[in-house]
């Protein structure tokens, strides 16, 4: 099943919530050490759209700028009242908003096209067959075209 268009999402407290009107670029699980850290699980899930087919409905948020374990900068947006966070602004790449895929409303119905940074994940998650692993840092060509 995919992801119905346009999608919502939003924060725990409903104060902040988003729209996307394009179906994603695609959808990945990042198993780095990072990912874990900020989801407080085994894993996170990211969904890169458009910026341009990204909006924010209602709500404020607060911005802190991360550096990733691949190098790369992120500068995640979170609810300004409960801190949740729900997206992230790529400095490099204007042009893609990454989604944190727990925040959707159909979160359900995402279909992760690729599972990277692999050599750190928890022994006890199985990744399919027939998905896109990499064990650091991912061929970007391959995850956009699974």
């Amino acid at each position: 099943m995919a992801l119905e268009v346009p999608f919502e999402g939003g924060c725990m407290c409903g104060a902040l919530r988003y729209r996307c009107a394009e179906a994603p670029a695609m959808t990945l699980c990042c198993h780095c050490t990072d990912c874990q850290r900020r989801t407080g699980a085994a894993f996170g899930i990211t969904v890169s759209v458009n910026t341009s087919a990204f909006s924010t409905l209602k709500g404020e948020t607060t911005s802190w700028l991360s550096i990733r374990q691949s190098g790369s900068k992120l500068l995640f947006q979170s609810c300004a009242v409960c801190g949740t966070r729900c997206w992230g602004d790529l400095p490099d790449i204007p042009e893609s908003t990454l989604i944190l895929g727990g925040t959707l409303d159909d979160a359900i119905s995402l279909e992760p096209s690729a599972h990277i940074y692999t050599a750190t994940k928890q022994p006890w998650v199985s990744i399919p067959d027939n998905i896109y692993e990499a064990e650091n840092k991912p061929d970007w060509r391959k995850v956009f075209s699974s």
